[in-house]
C-alpha cells in the first residue's frame, strides 16, 4: 500500500497519516524486539543455567523468599515476583548461575517475556486497522 503524499488534501490529515504509520512501524520494531527476547530468556538462558527445586520459605510485601541447595550449599534469596498459587512450602523451579549460584531467578517467570510481542501484535493490528480505514476513506472511491 503506496500513499501518494501530494493527494492528501489537509496538514492534518498528514499528520494522522504519519502518526498511524509511526505507531505501525514502533509496533514492528517491538514485536520484533519481544520475539528474539522471549527466544533469548525461554530457550538460550536456561541452557547456561543450572537448574534445582527450591522451596518458598516466606512471602510478604517486598516478594517472595525462596531456599535451594546447590552442590550441598543452601542458597536464600528473595525474588520481587508474586503469584497467587504461591504459599510457603511450595516447590518451585530455580535457574541459577553456575559461577555464582546465589544469582538465581524462579524458572516460571521467564515466560512473561512473551507479554512483549503478545501487545505489539495488538497494536500493530489496530493500528493497520486505523490506517487501513484511514486509507479507504480519503483515497478511494
Amino acid at each position: 500500500m503506496i500513499v501518494n503524499l501530494k493527494n492528501i488534501n489537509s496538514n492534518n490529515e498528514k499528520k494522522v497519516l504519519w502518526f498511524l504509520v509511526g505507531l505501525m512501524l514502533t509496533s514492528l520494531l517491538v514485536f520484533i524486539l519481544g520475539v528474539v527476547l522471549s527466544v533469548y530468556f525461554i530457550f538460550i538462558v536456561p541452557k547456561s543455567k543450572g537448574s534445582v527445586y527450591g522451596y518458598i520459605t516466606d512471602i510478604n510485601r517486598t516478594g517472595t523468599t525462596a531456599s535451594y541447595i546447590v552442590e550441598g550449599v543452601t542458597y536464600t534469596k528473595t525474588y520481587s515476583v508474586h503469584s497467587s498459587n504461591y504459599y510457603v512450602g511450595k516447590k518451585i523451579k530455580i535457574l541459577y548461575n553456575r559461577v555464582k549460584p546465589i544469582k538465581s531467578s524462579i524458572g516460571s517467570f521467564r515466560y512473561l517475556w512473551l507479554i512483549m510481542p503478545g501487545i505489539s501484535i495488538i497494536f500493530l493490528g489496530v493500528s493497520g486497522i486505523l490506517l487501513f480505514v484511514f486509507y479507504k476513506r480519503n483515497y478511494l472511491l
